[in-house]
Formats: structure tokens, sequence, C-alpha cells
């Protein structure tokens, strides 16, 4: 989710993954899958930082819950042996 500004002033979270598109009109319109538009304060650049931002902070989330020896090993390499 990214947070931009509506011209009303009021703040709204949109799901990054649900932008087709984003012009310069002179402002900037987010345009998402479904049709739906939101006129934005933020300007076209600081737009696609945000989604570039949101999309590299995803990046490193794994998509499936890891695997039982997978979290095994993780363990093993992180958590000392009580002695």
């Amino acid at each position: 989710m990214i947070k931009v500004t509506r011209y009303n002033g009021s703040q709204v979270f949109i799901n990054a993954e649900l932008i087709q598109s984003v012009e310069a009109i002179p402002d900037s319109l987010i345009t998402l899958i479904n049709g739906k538009t939101l006129m934005v304060k933020e300007n076209l650049k600081s737009v696609i930082r945000k989604i570039i931002r949101y999309r590299k902070k995803i990046a490193h989330v794994p998509a499936y819950p890891p695997s039982k020896s997978h979290i095994d090993k993780v363990e093993e390499e992180c958590i000392p042996e009580k002695k």
C-alpha cells in the first residue's frame, strides 16, 4: 500500500499492485485496473518513487510460508545450542 493525498487534503492508502497507470496531466492521475481514477497532490515522480519503494519492500517477503526444514536450518544457524 502507498499513501497519497487527495486534493481535498485527505490521505488515502491504495494498493500499488492495482495501479494500471500514472499520468501527469498536469496533476497526477492514478488509474487502477478496475478503471477507477484518483487525482492526487503528489507529483508524478513522487508517486513512482512510492511505488518503487513499496515493490522493493515486498520483494524480500516470501510468497509462501517457509517449510519446516528451512525454519530448522535457520534456527541451527542463528540460535546457538544450549550447553
